[in-house]
């Protein structure tokens, strides 16, 4: 996708790139760190991975489903999707 802006607004959007791009890679590590519980999880327990991500969504359902939101508009912003 081709955006034009001129150098001006692409000098005012620099920070706004900057705290953009520093929020996705907060989230994307903490993206991680949930694989690597869910994974710790399902070893510890002897549950399948798909039961203890079951387990968190239905616990966590809100929040999980806020993050999802979040990731989803920051791929987005990202160009991703």
């Amino acid at each position: 996708m081709t955006v034009n802006i001129t150098s001006q607004q692409r000098d005012l959007l620099a920070g706004y790139t900057k705290e953009a791009y520093g929020l996705y890679t907060e989230i994307e590590a903490a993206n991680e760190n949930i694989k690597d519980i869910v994974e710790a999880a399902a070893e510890a327990t002897g549950l399948d991975k798909t039961v203890v991500k079951k387990h968190f969504a239905t616990q966590y359902k809100d929040d999980l489903e806020k993050q999802e939101e979040l990731v989803a508009k920051l791929r987005f912003l990202k160009g991703d999707e």
